[in-house]
């Protein structure tokens, strides 16, 4: 799939450095890109059309500053990723008011650069959801596919459907199918297109994949891959026993990235039964094995333990690599929420068996915000009513309170406390998790922020 890129950057310099990045993604990755540069905001901006699956932006643009210029944009398309480029990280803040994906400071490294459209990729494919551009009267607009219900077509007219209300456009259902996921949506007739996902259902207690039950389903199975804390083996088997055991069971299953992917983990010895292995040399078997079956949907329990830091970047970076080309879905269940953060685009919580919470991860860093404000006195003065503080700290004259709430409602409310400065700061997974775990028995008095 071609992938198109704005650049709005007026150094010529570095528009061409990020341009060579995405060539050399390209050789390295295979996704193709189609990169189109604009010097100023305002030449993006008025030939701006929804046809792009990422704008980079520079935030010291002339005239109009890519913080102005994202406001703007959000007016006419809220979805497009956003990642801001600047030479000052204090600005990345600000990011979260136009609902920007990411932030990189420049002399941009093409190592985080990967990182960066890995993680993007990586959200556009696990969401299999796709977009689709509608033609109306006089312009065109942005449609997620998973807020598409269904789609009728009665002559040359097209109503979409969406959990939003109904969308009147211009076009034919052939090529709205062929822009929509074939997984995702099924044509009933001549005149609907339906979203599957609304189609779905429970019987009693068995599970229903693609209408299809999972309990003793081996073409449902086929399609999924299971990787324990503990990585299942055959008593006695090698890697290369198992490579053969799951190339009977795995239909997708590809020798020529077995071979390929030995380069990946050269540390491995796969005539050697797996139980003489060490810990972490049994985790890169079962990654080895795991993405050679190249399944649609992989479930981790603590994925990377036992792992070095150098080899928990390449695993990540393969799972990310299948993610993005591939779509597959990563279910990963793990309590290392540092490196969760830099993976996952939804998170849930959970705690005694039960769901604290389930959201995407930018929902869940803009509704608990941290700020920190200095007053001239050394005491932290009363504050307004209606704001849901979860935590406070001080150290010296600067007071950290991490609350709940909209970041401008929050700001709002504290200015009128006059102080001598006031500063959101985005929160870590990590962080989240402790004040969201609060009051669920966690004793958690102090945390040095």
């Amino acid at each position: 799939m071609n992938r198109n890129i704005a650049i709005v950057e007026d150094e010529v310099e570095e528009a061409e450095t990020l341009r060579s990045y995405f060539a050399r993604y390209t050789q390295e990755y295979g996704t193709a890109f189609t990169v189109t540069h604009f010097l100023t905001a305002e030449a993006f901006l008025n030939r701006y059309r929804p046809v792009y699956d990422l704008v980079l932006m520079d935030i010291c643009l002339p005239k109009t500053s890519g913080m102005d210029a994202a406001a703007l944009l959000r007016r006419v398309d809220q979805s497009v990723p956003l990642i801001f480029v600047t030479n000052m990280a204090q600005f990345a803040v600000k990011g979260y008011e136009v609902d920007a994906f990411d932030f990189v400071v420049k002399p941009v490294s093409y190592a985080n650069f990967v990182l960066k459209i890995h993680r993007l990729l990586g959200k556009l494919a696990a969401r299999r959801e796709g977009e689709v551009l509608v033609t109306q009267s006089d312009h065109m607009i942005r449609l997620p596919a998973s807020q598409i219900k269904y789609i009728e077509i009665s002559g040359h007219r097209m109503v979409y459907h969406t959990t939003g209300g109904d969308v009147n456009a211009y076009g034919n259902l052939r090529e709205a199918e062929a822009a929509l996921d074939p997984a995702m949506f099924a044509r009933c007739n001549s005149c609907y297109l339906v979203n599957l996902n609304y189609a779905q259902a429970i019987q009693g207690h068995t599970v229903l994949v693609d209408g299809e039950r999972v309990y003793e389903n081996p073409p449902v199975k086929q399609k999924m891959f299971f990787i324990p804390d503990d990585p299942y083996h055959f008593p006695a088997s090698s890697t290369r026993d198992m490579m053969r055991f799951y190339q009977g069971l795995y239909p997708r299953f590809s020798q020529t990235r077995y071979e390929a992917l030995r380069e990946a983990f050269p540390d491995v010895k796969e005539k050697t039964p797996i139980r003489r292995l060490s810990r972490g040399m049994q985790k890169q078997s079962a990654f080895w094995l795991a993405l050679c079956c190249q399944p649609e949907l992989l479930v981790l329990d603590e994925p990377v333990d036992g792992l070095d830091p150098v080899m928990r970047r390449q695993v990540w970076s393969l799972l990310m690599g299948d993610v993005a080309q591939r779509g597959m879905t990563v279910l990963i269940s793990s309590h290392n929420l540092r490196e969760l953060e830099d993976v996952c685009d939804h998170v849930g919580i959970l705690s005694h068996g039960r769901v604290l919470l389930e959201r995407s991860l930018t929902d869940l860093q803009d509704n608990i915000i941290k700020i920190q404000l200095a007053f001239p006195e050394l005491d932290l003065p009363e504050l307004p009513e209606g704001l849901n503080v979860l935590h406070t700290s001080q150290l010296g004259r600067v007071h950290t309170l991490i609350v709940r709430g909209n970041l401008d409602i929050i700001q709002g409310r504290l200015s009128t406390l006059s102080p001598l400065f006031m500063e959101a700061l985005p929160l870590s997974l990590e962080e989240i998790f402790i004040y969201e775990l609060g009051g669920e028995d966690y004793a958690v008095r102090d945390i040095i922020l």
